[in-house]
């Protein structure tokens, strides 16, 4: 089963090129430092993202898998996941922890919130895993930061 997907996957890729290509191609920004890039970030991101729902490529047509592989591969974005998507509600980032409107309002927030510290992402993201004590963000805290 997981070979005919990864075969289905390897045509899916072939028919649409290049993976970098098609990332040059999208001109989404690798690294964010000002609002500019932050906007060309989304219309990259929103013509990638319909690429893939085009060429029905499995996994990345969700924006959560999506942010998730750019994440994996450099970008200045986050992964809008569970933990994430709790802290950002906790905090007044959106009002609903489900939803694109929301995960996109959370990752382009914490962007823009990048910026003005002149921190990566990531960080942020890291930040947020450690609040919800997510078991893999855990050991970079002491006991009693929980307790």
């Amino acid at each position: 089963m997981k070979t005919e997907i990864f075969e289905h996957i390897d045509n899916i890729i072939k028919k649409i090129g290049s993976f970098n290509k098609l990332l040059t191609e999208t001109e989404i920004p690798k690294v964010i430092k000002t609002e500019n890039d932050i906007d060309d970030f989304w219309i990259g991101f929103k013509k990638l993202k319909k690429i893939m729902k085009a060429n029905k490529v499995p996994f990345f047509r969700s924006t959560t898998s999506l942010l998730h592989f750019l994440l994996e591969t450099g970008y200045d974005c986050v992964k809008p996941d569970l933990v994430i998507m709790k802290v950002a509600k906790k905090i007044g980032i959106v009002g609903k922890e489900s939803g694109d409107v929301n995960l996109i309002q959370t990752v382009r927030t914490i962007q823009e919130y990048s910026i003005g510290r002149n921190i990566r992402p990531s960080v942020i993201d890291l930040y947020f895993l450690i609040d919800e004590g997510q078991l893999g963000a855990k050991k970079f805290m002491k006991n009693e930061f929980y307790s």
